[in-house]
């Protein structure tokens, strides 16, 4: 649990950029959980703001570069990459000019490099690097992503084999496609699960099964948080 608050100088402002709809209930309150630091979150989207016909714009197409997220109601959207980055490096020019201590992104799909002078935190480059950190010494991992698409499109995290599975966690009833994802990687290393939506309640199915390793893309991201203010 975050440690109490002392002083009003302790507090950090850190805003939380997610590609959907702000607020992720699903996500920031369990990253908190992990996070020691005393923090004032502040969460925007991409997809905040946007009518039906401008979010039907901005989703995939077949064949084209995916990244997916949630709606405000719950709902998976599957939206175009280019599209999302370039709403993205809008939306964090504007934050970037908002004094935060911190921004961090709850996305760990590849991005151009985006410019801020506010300390940014992009969940990819952590949980790839943390992964080679890791895989010294080990035949392969496996990674677990949200969608068939983003297979083709994932880069090789260096020098390491790679067993996909995936599995969207924004399914409902989907505690058994965990269990099949853990059985089906069970050969590896460890396991990343490579989306910021993915819980730890998932986490625990996948490790259940696959009796391997399980790293979960939103616990590093909060410990990079840690690192950065506490």
């Amino acid at each position: 649990m975050p440690l109490p608050v002392t002083g009003f100088a302790l507090m950090k402002r850190v805003m939380f950029v997610t590609i959907g709809h702000s607020p992720r209930p699903d996500i920031v309150p369990e990253m908190r959980e992990h996070i020691r630091a005393p923090l004032e979150a502040h969460e925007l989207g991409v997809l905040d703001g946007l009518d039906e016909q401008e979010i039907a714009g901005m989703q995939a197409s077949d064949g084209a570069a995916c990244l997916v997220s949630r709606r405000r109601d719950g709902r998976e959207v599957v939206l175009d990459r280019a599209a999302v980055e370039a709403r993205l490096g809008t939306l964090l020019d504007e934050i970037d000019r908002e004094k935060f201590d911190l921004i961090v992104l709850l996305c760990s799909g590849h991005f151009r490099r985006f410019r801020l002078l506010t300390p940014f935190i992009e969940p990819q480059h952590v949980v790839d690097h943390f992964a080679q950190g890791l895989a010294y010494g080990t035949g392969r991992i496996g990674v677990m992503l949200p969608h068939r698409r983003q297979v083709v499109d994932f880069p090789a995290i260096p020098g390491i084999e790679t067993a996909f599975d995936v599995v969207s966690p924004y399914e409902r009833d989907g505690e058994a496609r965990f269990l099949n994802a853990g059985h089906a990687l069970r050969e590896t290393g460890f396991i990343v699960m490579h989306c910021m939506g993915y819980t730890e309640a998932m986490r625990k199915s996948v490790m259940q099964e696959a009796r391997r390793p399980v790293l979960l893309a939103r616990r590093l991201a909060s410990a990079a948080i840690d690192l950065m203010l506490f």
